[in-house]
């Protein structure tokens, strides 16, 4: 499975456990695979022209991901944003629906 989804990406590197990758359609987007020390489980941290904007993780299950996003909010520790990645994902589609269906 991992080499279907590579097959959208550009492997950089690999070091120590970790690959970094690029998006082939946009390579200012970074993928870096790897197992993050704070986390039980492999993790997903996605860059942005070299800046950190979110990490996903699988430590609730392979069926329940979980996505952080990285903004100055996070600067106090009350507001993480934190959420099931399958609810971001459902709302980024609803999203995308709604401004690409015909609503007139």
């Amino acid at each position: 499975m991992l080499m279907d989804l590579l097959a959208h990406c550009l492997i950089l590197n690999y070091k120590k456990g970790a690959y970094i990758m690029k998006l082939k359609n946009n390579p200012d987007v970074e993928i870096m695979r790897s197992s993050n020390m704070v986390y039980e489980k492999l993790t997903i941290e996605i860059y942005y022209k070299g800046e950190p904007i979110a990490q996903i993780n699988q430590d609730q299950g392979k069926n329940a991901l979980e996505l952080e996003l990285f903004t100055e909010f996070n600067l106090k520790e009350e507001f993480r944003i934190k959420m099931p990645l399958l609810d971001f994902m459902d709302a980024l589609v609803l999203a995308q629906k709604s401004l690409t269906e015909n609503t007139e």
